[in-house]
């Protein structure tokens, strides 16, 4: 994965983003053990409500 890169109006210099738990993200999207996983726990709805979801 690329970093997300992003132009910052008020200062006007490109920059990169930080994202919130991206070891995770790449691990789990990225990795067969980490895709086993991610169906497994986070696609479940006690996941999804405990996260704040519908």
């Amino acid at each position: 994965m690329e970093p997300i890169r992003y132009f910052n109006r008020h200062t006007g210099a490109l920059e990169t983003e930080q994202v919130y738990g991206e070891g995770f993200l790449r691990w789990s999207y990225g990795n067969p053990l980490g895709a086993i996983s991610l169906n497994a726990f986070v696609k479940r709805p006690f996941f999804h409500h405990g996260m704040g979801g519908g």
